[in-house]
């Protein structure tokens, strides 16, 4: 029988930020059933060196996947949402997704 991990995940956007954040939740959602959002928040960039506010939403899932196959899944919903290699330094993040805990492994620590 698989195990069941428990994670979090954050999800952001500085570019179309409200129609990418609604189109990678709906992937998401279907990736992963269990899935329970956080009301999305608008927030300063953080260690980013242009301006433009993010919109971030955090959400936490259960899971059978490895830490890898969600990574590779949440890149996957990324491109989909139209994020390229040379957008970011031109500060477009057109969708980010993190996986911030994995079970007990804290992965990446919230900016905000």
């Amino acid at each position: 029988m698989e195990k069941i991990i428990h994670c979090t995940l954050c999800l952001g956007s500085n570019t179309e930020a409200e129609n990418n954040v609604e189109k990678a939740r709906k992937m998401l959602t279907t990736l992963l059933p269990s899935i329970r959002w956080e009301k999305a928040q608008w927030t300063e960039p953080v260690n980013f060196p242009y301006p433009a506010l993010f919109l971030n939403q955090l959400a936490t899932f259960d899971t059978t996947k490895t830490c890898n196959e969600l990574r590779q899944c949440f890149k996957n919903i990324e491109r989909q949402c139209g994020r390229l290699p040379k957008d970011k330094a031109q500060g477009i993040v057109r969708m980010d997704i993190d996986l911030i805990t994995y079970g007990e492994k804290k992965l990446k620590v919230l900016p905000f």
